[in-house]
């Protein structure tokens, strides 16, 4: 019976795996060395790819009529691909205290690399943690090469979503940007 293995970690299998990727390199650098059979002890790092960037901002504002709302931006992963999102809570001032709301958020957002706009587009969702709905809207982007990724989000708006009733609150929230290297 094999031995539980336990603490490998994906740094500890990236070093066996560079470790072993180099020596077949540092046999046809050395070829004195090679025809002894004498393989060189150094081990060389192999390049470690970038990972997708990440990073993220908060905004909150209050709006009229108790109205409170907090977005917040991020360049983020989902199931291993580069995504952005926004996340909101949203809540209203009752009589005692305050709780959450639907939400309706609207937008634009863009996504830019070194300065380069990416993608760009609108945004306009309700979030509904009341009744087991999500708070998040997120979407992937390009992220093919090493720079510095900018998310923006900009003339956002927040209201309380009541179908069928005139919103109790609203409210501007400021822009947000997250900017992040990677990829």
């Amino acid at each position: 019976m094999l031995p539980k293995l336990t603490n490998i970690t994906a740094a500890t299998v990236a070093a066996v795996a560079a470790f072993g990727c180099t020596q077949a390199s540092a046999a046809q650098h050395n070829v004195a060395q090679t025809a002894h059979m004498n393989l060189s002890r150094t081990a060389y790092p192999a390049a470690v790819a970038a990972a997708p960037p990440q990073g993220c901002q908060r905004k909150e504002a209050y709006g009229s009529s108790g109205w409170w709302a907090a977005l917040q931006g991020c360049l983020t992963t989902f199931n291993g691909r580069p995504v952005a999102k926004i996340e909101n809570d949203c809540q209203y001032k009752g009589v005692l205290a305050y709780s959450k709301v639907m939400c309706r958020i609207q937008g634009h957002y863009s996504v830019s690399k070194d300065g380069q706009v990416l993608q760009e587009g609108a945004v306009d969702y309700v979030g509904d943690p009341i009744h087991g709905g999500g708070t998040i809207y997120q979407f992937p982007y390009s992220c093919s090469d090493t720079g510095t990724y900018t998310l923006r989000f900009t003339g956002l708006q927040t209201y309380e979503h009541r179908p069928g009733y005139f919103p109790r609150g609203s409210g501007p929230v400021p822009d947000i940007t997250v900017e992040a290297a990677g990829c």
